[in-house]
């Protein structure tokens, strides 16, 4: 018998035959596509969640925030405008001089604050009422110097300045006002402000004027000026 090298089955012995191994097909994965850019002022929606407004308009009137670096960040009122748009914060030095061409200033010495002045840029000055002459010494350009009509404040405290509290601002009311008289209503602006409701109560009517009224229908009365912080 012919021998191959290769002993024969044995009787009972299960054989296996080997398939040869089968190629797996292979699959593209096609480019994920970017999503389009969203123009501005555009609203995009995503998966599981609300409407996002992707940005805002720009604020008309920009405002300027001299800033006393020796008052309390944590205490100050206008802390939680920080990063707005339209808005920005420059800490004091006797070195720094200030541009405030063409912008208001809020003075409670000044004219009252009226509709002539609409669009116009914004100085604010936010320190201590012993302080406020050190820091208008570094502004330059002859801003107008203008004050507000009488306002109440909402604001819980004793003024060491004034017998009556009420006849003072909260830096952040008084900026809301001052936005408002120019043409910029920014209910945003008092949106951390704990006691903003009050606020708006108690000044109504005023602040109903402050939006359309022009200066010589309104209170001719002083206003002695607002509180820093």
């Amino acid at each position: 018998m012919p021998t191959t090298g290769r002993a024969p089955p044995s009787p009972g012995r299960r054989t296996s035959t080997r398939w040869p191994r089968r190629t797996r097909p292979t699959h593209t994965t096609p480019a994920r596509a970017e999503p389009p850019v969203p123009s501005e002022g555009a609203h995009i929606r995503q998966p599981g969640s609300c409407a996002l407004f992707f940005s805002q308009p720009a604020s008309s009137v920009n405002v300027l925030i001299l800033r006393d670096p020796r008052e309390s960040v944590a205490k100050c009122s206008l802390t939680p405008l920080r990063g707005m748009e339209g808005i920005r914060f420059v800490d004091y030095h006797p070195d720094r001089r200030i541009d405030a061409s063409g912008h208001v200033l809020l003075d409670p010495e000044g004219e009252l604050l009226g509709s002539e002045d609409r669009g116009r840029d914004l100085l604010l000055i936010d320190c201590s009422w012993r302080r406020v002459e050190s820091l208008r010494r570094t502004v330059d350009g002859e801003p107008l110097r203008r004050r507000l009509p009488p306002l109440v404040t909402a604001y819980p405290r004793r003024s060491r300045t004034f017998e009556d509290p009420r006849e003072g601002l909260a830096s952040v009311e008084a900026l809301f006002a001052a936005v408002l008289a120019l043409g910029d209503p920014r209910e945003e602006l008092l949106a951390a402000y704990r006691w903003r409701e009050e606020f708006l109560l108690r000044n109504a009517v005023e602040l109903d004027r402050l939006r359309s009224t022009p200066r010589a229908a309104r209170s001719q009365m002083p206003v002695r000026g607002v509180y820093p912080g």
